[in-house]
């Protein structure tokens, strides 16, 4: 089972609840990695990003390392907005 998950063209609160269960899945082995794949993703809502974050925080998964990967940069500047570029993989 892969530790990447591979995000849709829109990244908002109705997608995180559909990707709850693939998530909830992966957060359940306590990876030592988590990768976000955003290569297909155009638009971060930042409600879904917060569900998101919200999420992995309270997983307790405190001890994954979390990386955003493929970010264009509308989403970019999202992230920049939201204080998790400190997150992508260069």
């Amino acid at each position: 089972m892969s530790n990447v998950i591979h995000f849709p063209d829109t990244l908002d609160a109705l997608e995180m609840v559909r990707m709850r269960p693939q998530l909830t899945r992966l957060l359940n082995r306590h990876p030592k990695q988590i990768v976000l794949d955003l290569a297909a993703t155009r638009e971060v809502k930042l409600a879904g990003l917060g569900i998101l974050w919200d999420r992995l925080r309270r997983s307790g998964n405190g001890h994954s390392e979390i990386q955003f990967l493929n970010v264009s940069p509308p989403v970019y500047r999202t992230l920049v907005r939201a204080g998790v570029n400190g997150f992508l993989k260069s």
